[in-house]
């Protein structure tokens, strides 16, 4: 569902950049349709990292997350360098995947619930400090929420506030965990191919961008 929800916030949005539809994607109920997408991924990012930690000692779990934080981290580098190439006016320095890949660090570190929530009232704090502090000169902390009037990218997840959303996701799925673990689950072949999406998002999150924008430079060539 993240991921359908996903896709259609980059159609909406592609169509809008492309200038082929007037529904702004970040305003009115777009805005709220990007901000609930958003926070359903870093929730799951959480939830599912709860999942499948106790499966590992400390010395497993720690290489896991080097493991998928260079993964994820590799991609989000890309992008950053993609958008400076093709959209230097708006490039992406600090998205999605940028928050997740730091996250991934840091998760191991909020094990007990009472030290997640304790971080994310600490991460509520900052966020309301960075709001209100007064105006940068520079962008260099803009992870943190802090950058100049003239900063601008097409995709900003700051890890204040947004890390205290995967963190949420990670005591929500420490509840979930018992359930899970007391069922046997069997797969069917149509339940398998209909899982594939949601098993391989960081694939299906960098593929389908490249496909829409070929479609829409498709459209515009035919239009001329």
């Amino acid at each position: 569902m993240a991921l359908i929800m996903m896709m259609i916030h980059h159609i909406v949005f592609d169509l809008w950049y492309a200038g082929l539809s007037t529904i702004h994607p970040f305003t009115g109920f777009m805005w709220y349709w990007q901000k609930t997408t958003l926070s359903l991924f870093l929730l799951l990012v959480g939830i599912t990292y709860s999942l499948y930690a106790p499966k590992y000692n400390w010395k497993e779990l720690a290489t896991k997350q080097i493991r998928r934080c260079i993964t994820i981290g590799v991609c989000a580098l890309g992008i950053t360098a993609v958008t400076m190439i093709f959209i230097p006016v708006q490039p992406i320095y600090f998205g999605v995947l940028h928050c997740i890949t730091l996250s991934m660090l840091i998760l191991p570190f909020m094990h007990n619930r009472w030290i997640a929530t304790i971080m994310i009232v600490v991460i509520g704090i900052s966020y309301t400090l960075a709001k209100n502090a007064l105006p940068y000169t520079h962008n260099y902390f803009s992870p943190f929420h802090l950058y100049n009037s003239g900063f601008s990218s097409l995709d900003y997840v700051p890890l204040i506030p947004w890390l205290a959303v995967i963190i949420a996701g990670s005591i929500i799925g420490t509840y979930i965990l018992p359930f899970i673990q007391q069922t046997v689950r069997t797969e069917s072949r149509v339940q398998r191919v209909c899982l594939w999406p949601g098993r391989n998002t960081l694939f299906v999150y960098l593929v389908h961008q490249p496909v829409f924008i070929v479609i829409i430079w498709t459209i515009l060539q035919l239009q001329k």
